[in-house]
């Protein structure tokens, strides 16, 4: 029985993870691997009057006077783009009662991350108007003013 050690299961290994490299196709261009895009860092991102908490699956972010909801993994291009849709509810200062409901509308998140930087513009997709935009750092703690 032979018995492998680890030193010779990377001389076998690799080879074969560096076998694409430097390949191209047909026409000249480099092949890529079949890689999913990263996606933004999941966690908690702060800015002046919003926080952006990231998550796998979506986002939630907390603003002034609102709250609002990102559907789907937020996904950046090679240039650190990214445009996802999601809900926003404007909220009120003063007394809240048991009939107070907040109706959300359809809303547009876009933004370009780079590092540990993002800036990001919300939309109201209904009526096109600009909510927002604000410049958020990963880490960073939200300094946040909730309507009164």
């Amino acid at each position: 029985m032979k018995h492998f050690t680890l030193a010779g299961f990377l001389i076998l290994l690799i080879p074969l993870l560096t076998a694409s490299c430097g390949q191209t196709g047909e026409d000249g261009s480099a092949l890529t691997p079949n890689v999913r895009a990263p996606i933004v860092m999941v966690g908690s991102w702060g800015g002046d009057q919003i926080e952006l908490n990231v998550a796998e699956g979506g986002a939630t972010v907390e603003f002034s006077c609102a709250h609002g909801t990102v559907e789907g993994s937020i996904v950046p291009d090679e240039a650190g783009r990214f445009a996802v849709d999601g809900l926003y509810f404007q909220e009120h200062g003063g007394p809240v009662s048991d009939k107070d409901e907040t109706l959300p509308v359809k809303a547009h998140y876009e933004g370009q991350v780079a590092g540990v930087t993002m800036n990001l513009t919300v939309f109201n997709l209904e009526t096109q108007e600009k909510i927002g935009a604000y410049s958020l750092t990963f880490g960073a703690a939200a300094k946040i003013t909730k309507c009164l």
